[in-house]
């Protein structure tokens, strides 16, 4: 849970700041999950490649 600043007692380039960081941090998580889902999905194509993709070239 995050603080939240109040506006009247916080300059405004702390404001700024607090959302910028926020922003940052919310950016970073949503790449890590998405670069988590892809490296699943590699992982997936790999298992597959590797089995020829169910379609077997010696019959």
């Amino acid at each position: 849970m995050t603080n939240r600043l109040n506006p009247i007692t916080t300059p405004r380039h702390g404001l700024r700041a607090e959302k910028a960081r926020r922003n940052k941090e919310a950016a970073l998580n949503a790449f890590i999950g998405k670069k988590a889902e892809i490296d699943e999905m590699l992982a997936r194509l790999q298992a597959l490649s590797d089995d020829h993709f169910n379609a077997h070239p010696t019959k």
